[in-house]
């Protein structure tokens, strides 16, 4: 077999796994958020976080008076309260409910607009484990909280805009090399995927 033809296996095994490993870990996280929904939350997470992004809000604006004060939510509790009832799975949902339970003065139509939800998600349970599966993925990073886009918006800038377009599109532009020469266009081609999956990886580390 000719070395062109044995970058191409190569190529082509590299491709395969890109597909097939996200759809992988698609299907176990499906599982997993489907097991635990109706359950008891096992895990104490998301409350320095949730409380944190609330203090970040608070500080920028008039407090109202109906929000629930420090020394009222020590004196109920309310972070056991906040514990038993987080089966969110990411920081967004945690501070959804965080300022849910300080903020008790909601609207009607809010209120309407969240039996809405929670009926929709009722009746389509597909619809709410697509929904769950997506704010999973979000994780409980620093930076999949809501307060950073809110008011830190300048920590998420991307630098360097110009060089990740550049390696989102190499691949493609390799392919154009292929009519000309195979061997030299899926080696490049193999030699942008990696890249771009270091990149990728480098990116997650660091965020992590």
């Amino acid at each position: 077999m000719e070395w062109p033809w044995v970058v191409l296996a190569i190529f082509i095994g590299l491709a395969a796994f890109f597909i097939i490993y996200p759809a992988y870990k698609k299907h176990k996280l499906q599982g997993k958020v489907a097991y635990w929904f109706g359950r008891i939350p096992e895990a104490r997470a998301g409350l320095p976080q949730a409380a944190a992004s609330w203090d970040s809000k608070t500080s920028t604006e008039e407090t109202d008076p109906a929000f629930v004060d420090d020394l009222t939510w020590n004196d109920l509790d309310m972070d056991e309260l906040f514990y038993r009832l987080n089966a969110c799975q990411s920081a967004v949902g945690d501070v959804w409910l965080y300022a849910a339970l300080r903020d008790p003065s909601a609207s009607e139509a809010v209120l309407h607009s969240r039996e809405e939800a929670w009926r929709a998600f009722e009746y389509q349970p597909r619809l709410r484990l697509e929904a769950q599966c997506l704010l999973a993925q979000l994780g409980r990073r620093p930076e999949a909280s809501l307060d950073i886009p809110v008011y830190h918006s300048q920590i998420m800038a991307l630098r360097n805009k110009a060089f990740y377009r550049f390696m989102a599109f190499l691949p493609f532009i390799c392919l154009l090399l292929l009519p000309f020469s195979l061997g030299w266009g899926v080696f490049i081609s193999i030699v942008a995927m990696l890249g771009n999956f270091g990149l990728f990886m480098g990116m997650k580390a660091k965020n992590q």
